[in-house]
């Protein structure tokens, strides 16, 4: 597991997708992602959403 930085957080996919983790982390501005990639990172085959950049509960 990677950590990749982000500047937006509103806009980063990396935010988009990590964004329960993100919220646990106590610097909002670090996400973890799984090999550094800002797409796939927990639920891949369970959430096709995920390929939109957008949670299933993120909103």
């Amino acid at each position: 597991m990677g950590f990749v930085r982000v500047k937006n957080r509103a806009s980063g996919v990396v935010v988009a997708v990590a964004s329960t983790k993100a919220r646990r982390l106590p610097s909002t501005d670090w996400v973890p992602v799984d090999d550094e990639k800002p797409e796939p990172v927990q639920v891949k085959d369970s959430e096709p959403v995920k390929r939109r950049g957008r949670p299933p509960k993120g909103k």
